[in-house]
């Protein structure tokens, strides 16, 4: 019982230093953020699923700083019953001059149930 205690006090304070080399590590050599490559070429396609109760709006604000020359085209998908969202949606890109409308692309689905339905 002492020896397994002993060990596993051993195996805590390891994980600790080893925890506290890579905090130094990565304090003092950060990496770069993470971004993609200003290569025209590259391009990522993005699907943005829009919703009722709010869901939209979140959506909107997440996407209003993307960069609309890597990210494209873009796949807004909501309800067919909410074809508010979808207009919304269309809206707040098209204004941005580097996303043509064939890069938008708007779906609407059927849902398994509606809201409030159990």
């Amino acid at each position: 019982m002492a020896m397994s205690l002993v060990s596993f006090i051993a195996l805590i304070v390891l994980l600790v230093v080893l925890f506290c080399i890579r905090l130094i590590y990565c304090i003092k050599y950060p990496s770069s953020p993470l971004s993609p490559s200003r290569d025209d070429s590259i391009s990522f396609r993005t699907l943005i699923v829009l919703g009722s109760g709010g869901h939209t709006a979140e959506m909107l604000t997440t996407i209003r700083n993307l960069d609309f020359t890597v990210y494209r085209p873009i796949y807004f998908v909501a309800a067919k019953t909410d074809q508010h969202s979808l207009q919304r949606a269309y809206k707040s890109v098209e204004r941005h001059e580097s996303l043509s409308s064939h890069n938008i692309h708007l779906h609407s689905i059927y849902r398994s149930r509606e809201v409030r339905q159990s």
